[in-house]
């Protein structure tokens, strides 16, 4: 009896064991299916992100050149929407997107006539040959007073601050710091100019801030003032920076010369047509805009995207000697961006003082 009872404990004790076993495994498959689900998903944000981090190969560049170069035209890269390199992965909790380092080809002009590529972006058929025949139309004389005028409406237009092929939450599209924006790339350009002879003036006036609108209204009557005291100026410069690009990726237009990465650079044309009234001479200002970019196109290579004509007014009005330039975009460093003000600053002499 004794013998049967320790039998029957015995299986009781197995039963027992067997069920808490069966509960035991299915709670441990059921943890084991939530880390399961959890490292799936950890895995799916992680390469979720990762499909877009790119990091810094090195330090900023150092800054551009002060002196004009006397050597030969450089001849710039052109390479096509080409990816930047990366090694190392942006600081946690900062990234924000991609930067995808491209250089918008002058195949993509619609207009092409005497050596210039044209995005004609109006109803137009403009007789590119015959703008560029009649040369500027105006000269510039021997004088100690300011012949060029440098304005930006959009003054705040800042860089990136790495070259890392990544932006992150830090980087500042705006910038109050004229050291930091278009207004330094304006400094560049007046520099080489002045450095050439060619009184220039460029002027801090930030239009944009505190408010964005009215902006140009604002220049607008800066340059009326600066044409007011310097009847001599001949060339007014508007100098801005593009913005090409998502909220996950944006452009970085970029050329390379003499070893040294610049921002591309887009001339910009208006003209009268459609809703655009009160621009008759509009022309005149073509032809100094095509001579422009005749010289970037056989100097620099690559450095200069297609000129965009586009039925706009941007106060090109109050002068026949007006441009407007976009200098890289917000995904270019300031240093590449005030390289490329030193190499327009040079085909600006030779555009505006031919030997």
């Amino acid at each position: 009896m004794k013998q049967w009872g320790k039998r029957a404990a015995a299986v009781v004790a197995l039963a027992v064991a067997a069920t808490l076993a069966v509960h035991y495994a299915a709670g441990l498959g059921l943890a084991l299916r939530k880390a399961a689900a959890f490292s799936a998903a950890f895995w799916l944000t992680d390469a979720g992100l990762a499909r877009s981090v790119s990091a810094p190969e090195s330090a900023p560049p150092a800054p551009s050149e002060s002196a004009v170069s006397s050597a030969p035209p450089a001849v710039a890269s052109s390479a096509v929407s080409a990816v930047e390199p990366a090694s190392q992965t942006a600081p946690a909790g900062t990234r924000a997107g991609s930067v995808k380092t491209v250089n918008f080809s002058l195949s993509s002009a619609n207009l092409t006539a005497g050596g210039v590529h044209i995005s004609n972006k109006t109803d137009l058929k403009p007789d590119v040959a015959a703008y560029l025949q009649q040369g500027l139309p105006f000269t510039l004389t021997d004088t100690d007073q300011p012949q060029v005028l440098i304005v930006h409406t959009h003054a705040t237009e800042a860089f990136t601050q790495g070259d890392n092929g990544y932006y992150t939450t830090a980087d500042r599209t705006r910038n109050t710091d004229n050291t930091q924006n278009v207004v330094q790339v304006g400094e560049v350009m007046a520099r080489v100019l002045n450095e050439a002879g060619i009184v220039t003036i460029n002027d801090a006036t930030q239009h944009d801030h505190p408010y964005y609108n009215g902006a140009y209204t604002r220049s607008a009557e800066t340059i009326r003032r600066y044409l007011a005291q310097y009847p001599s100026i001949k060339v007014v410069i508007d100098g801005h920076r593009d913005a090409i690009g998502t909220e996950e990726e944006k452009i970085k237009p970029t050329a390379t010369v003499n070893g040294r990465k610049a921002a591309q650079v887009m001339v910009l044309a208006g003209c009268q047509t459609g809703t655009v009234e009160g621009y008759p001479d509009w022309e005149e200002n073509f032809r100094f805009c095509l001579q422009l970019q005749k010289r970037l196109e056989a100097d620099y290579p690559g450095l200069a995207r297609p000129l965009c004509l586009k039925a706009v007014k941007y106060n090109f009005d109050l002068l026949n000697g007006s441009i407007l330039l976009e200098i890289g975009t917000d995904a270019n460093t300031l240093a590449e961006a005030e390289w490329t003000a030193e190499l327009v600053g040079r085909a600006l002499v030779k555009v505006l003082k031919p030997q």
